[in-house]
């Protein structure tokens, strides 16, 4: 089993400040139905704590994916990312709010 990152906040918010955080084509799709725009993934990470029971091993079984969660800067949406270290770039693979979710069921 591969080791976890502990700085993952950190790592991220390098990245995010660096240029090299990507966002996946299936993040982007799950933004547009969740009414997420690309602003609050970045206020997301700069405000975020570590979801470590929501941590997966990636399909393959080598890598982690890691859970963060935090508000936008407006405070009405609760919203996890999920993000994957791939080299230089920090990846964000999916995007849900949660406040939203959890009123939906």
């Amino acid at each position: 089993m591969p080791i976890k990152k502990t700085e993952v906040i950190l790592e991220a918010i390098a990245s995010l400040e660096k240029g090299t955080l990507r966002v996946s084509k299936h993040a982007l799709i799950r933004m547009k139905e969740r009414g997420i725009v690309l602003s609050e993934i970045k206020e997301v990470i700069y405000n975020s704590v570590r979801e470590t029971i929501k941590d997966q091993l990636t399909e393959d079984g080598t890598d982690w994916k890691y859970a963060i969660r935090g508000l936008n800067e407006a405070k009405d949406k609760d919203i996890r990312i999920i993000v994957l270290f791939e080299g230089q770039y920090v990846l964000v693979v999916t995007a849900i709010v949660k406040n939203l979710e959890e009123k939906n069921g």
